[in-house]
């Protein structure tokens, strides 16, 4: 047999009959392809994961530092209401114009221009505070989070290869809400420790995102040929056969994410006024438990058969809506606590859910501008509500704003439960395949992972005529 044909062409169709050791797409440049086929996709896919978690780590320091920020700067709780909700802004409309960069010029570029912004923004705060220095700092920071969690998924996913999307998933979701748990519990730690000198946590962060970022960097290889891409169309749509995946995701991110962004915008506010703690490590503290439970929370989405029933991701949201407005009602430290933990556990839940319901069904040319479609759900979620529930803690109380966040919450979770219900057969109208939940029984038998199967095509009926069947 000769060179040439001794090993055959892979066609769509022949693709999902690939072996455990041939499951790299041809696409990704040589080098890469083999290294990832000698066993080195683990490895990269760790190293992505650090670089995730750094940069989101950084972006969370200044967050349980917003009430000293009020009492140093004079400033009012709708000035830290509307400082948060303009990095969450800013994040998202980054989201929508730069999304799809990594997909057209490579992922490693839009990383090194991400962390890049991310130390100018670091560099900023630890100038002596003032409010336009913290708006520059957020604008900054906003686009380099805007461009790291367009591109980073994206990068899990190319590594990790069709057969892992779900743990590219895992990983991704997981540096990220665990990295802005890392960053608020060591700036509110670090802040206790220095007894409030605020240049600490961010001479932290400059170090997370520098030397430490950048030697890793340097070792992740590239999975995008920006030659072949540069004269490509760019669609900026969002497929027919997954419109209906991201509506039902959408409204899902947008429900969980207004509570997460209420509760890190509002907890040290929260705590001061209705608690009567003012230590701003519990804050610190506070904040952290909500992103690492949201981290356990996307871990055992894969233990909950989200595809038989996927409205069942829903409903932790109303249950934690409901617990913080007994806590606020009550003045009750222990159920705010809580909720925090049950809303952390419920947003973990609906992101794992919807980036693999999506990232599993796009095609890799698309995947950062998938990604970045779906983050930009969530980072609406945490802007526009949070603009409000601020608005109406100041005109009012606090305690008003989080009755009238239960109710968003509430009736947003009822809209997605809907969307979610009807799910499964909307997908079926709209595309040739469809998503499968399926065991690994030669990894770990209760990690659920997903791959994409044809559905059968319906038979024919027989032609008839005048209601008995033709006899050709």
């Amino acid at each position: 047999m000769s060179a040439a044909t001794s090993r055959p062409v892979r066609t769509p169709e022949t693709w999902a009959g690939r072996t455990r050791g041939d499951r790299y797409d041809d696409t990704l440049p040589a080098v890469v392809r083999g290294d990832l086929m000698r066993g080195g996709r683990l490895r990269h896919e760790l190293m992505v994961t650090w670089i995730y978690l750094a940069i989101m780590a950084a972006s969370a320091l200044p967050t349980p530092l917003y009430s000293i920020y009020r009492q140093r700067l004079g400033l009012a709780a709708l000035d830290i209401t509307v400082l948060y909700a303009c990095y969450a802004l800013v994040v998202l409309a980054t989201l929508l114009r730069f999304g799809f960069l990594s997909d057209r010029i490579g992922r490693l570029p839009v990383l090194y221009l991400a962390v890049l912004l991310a130390a100018s923004g670091e560099a900023v705060l630890l100038m002596p505070p003032s409010l336009p220095g913290l708006y520059v700092s957020r604008v900054l920071t906003g686009i380099a989070v805007g461009l790291a969690i367009s591109a980073l998924p994206a990068h899990l996913a190319d590594l990790a290869g069709d057969d892992h999307v779900g743990r590219a998933t895992t990983l991704g979701v997981a540096a990220n809400m665990g990295g802005q748990a890392l960053g608020t519990f060591l700036a509110g730690w670090l802040n206790e420790l220095t007894h409030s000198v605020l240049a600490a946590p961010y001479a932290v962060g400059l170090l997370l995102l520098t030397p430490v970022i950048l030697v890793p960097m340097a070792r992740v290889p590239e999975t995008v040929l920006p030659s072949r891409l540069a004269g490509q169309h760019q669609e900026k749509r969002i497929p027919v056969r997954l419109r209906t995946a991201y509506r039902a995701t959408a409204a899902t991110m947008v429900a969980a994410f207004a509570m997460f962004g209420f509760l890190t915008a509002m907890t040290g506010q929260i705590l001061q006024q209705l608690m009567h703690v003012a230590n701003t490590s519990v804050s610190g503290i506070a904040t952290a438990v909500l992103f690492t439970t949201g981290a356990v929370g996307q871990l055992l989405a894969g233990r909950i058969t989200s595809a038989r029933n996927p409205a069942v991701t829903v409903i932790p949201l109303p249950l934690a809506a409901s617990l913080l407005s007994a806590a606020a009602f009550l003045g009750s430290l222990p159920i705010f606590a809580l909720a925090v933990v049950v809303c952390g556990i419920g947003g973990g839940l609906c992101l794992r859910a919807g980036s693999t319901r999506l990232l599993a069904r796009s095609p890799a040319e698309t995947r950062a501008h998938m990604s970045s479609r779906l983050f930009a759900a969530l980072y609406l979620g945490a802007s526009i509500p949070t603009i409000a529930t601020g608005l109406l803690a100041t005109t009012l109380n606090i305690v008003a704003s989080i009755f009238g966040l239960a109710l968003l919450v509430v009736t947003l979770s009822a809209a997605a439960a809907v969307l979610l219900a009807k799910l499964p057969a909307a997908e079926l109208m709209h595309a040739d395949t469809v998503v499968l939940p399926v065991v690994r029984h030669w990894t770990d038998a209760a990690t659920v992972q997903f791959f994409v199967a044809p559905v059968p095509p319906a038979r024919r009926k027989p032609e008839t005529r005048h209601g008995r069947q033709r006899v050709k």
